[in-house]
């Protein structure tokens, strides 16, 4: 009977010696910090603007891309992206009771929501065009473009852009 309680008990304490204590903190994904428009979005798994216009046409059409934000419409329905490549990404709410604000020209912001390739028809250029607050003056054919549908929105602050940076 000793023996039992006595292997047990070197049992018991080779088991605690062995324990690891270092704790392993898990960090799941976070909500991006900065103004919100529309649904949270998250801070994983962000592309540039860049690497968005290369996997568009993939079998994934939901994505968060961040970008600094080159036009918005008079009335805030739509705004525009331009990749280092060129290519542009024009933006515009799944919700349409929300608008994108005026002042966005020029800041940081992360979209999440779904994209795809389209071709943007001569009338409806024009009909951007109208809407810019400085007009482009040489519409003249039809333009492929990244088509986002957003449904959240964050221009991102100090802290988040830096945050952004370090993905």
């Amino acid at each position: 009977m000793k023996v039992n309680r006595l292997y047990y008990l070197v049992v018991f304490g080779f088991c605690l010696a062995c324990q690891n204590n270092h704790q392993i903190k898990l960090k799941g994904p976070q909500n991006l910090h900065g103004q919100l428009i529309g649904d949270s979005v998250l801070d994983f798994n962000i592309k540039s603007t860049q690497e968005l216009a290369e996997v568009v046409n993939s079998s994934q059409n939901r994505f968060r891309v961040v970008g600094k934000v080159q036009k918005v419409d008079k009335s805030g329905f739509w705004i525009s992206l331009i990749s280092p490549s060129g290519k542009e990404i024009v933006a515009s709410f799944v919700n349409t009771n929300l608008l994108f604000p005026k002042t966005l020209v020029g800041k940081t912001v992360v979209l999440d929501g779904t994209a795809e390739l389209k071709n943007l028809p001569l009338a409806q250029q024009k009909s951007f065009n109208t809407n810019l607050s400085k007009p482009i003056s040489n519409v003249e054919k039809t333009k492929e473009i990244i088509a986002f549908e957003a449904m959240g929105l964050v221009i991102l602050d100090k802290k988040a852009l830096l945050q952004a940076k370090n993905l």
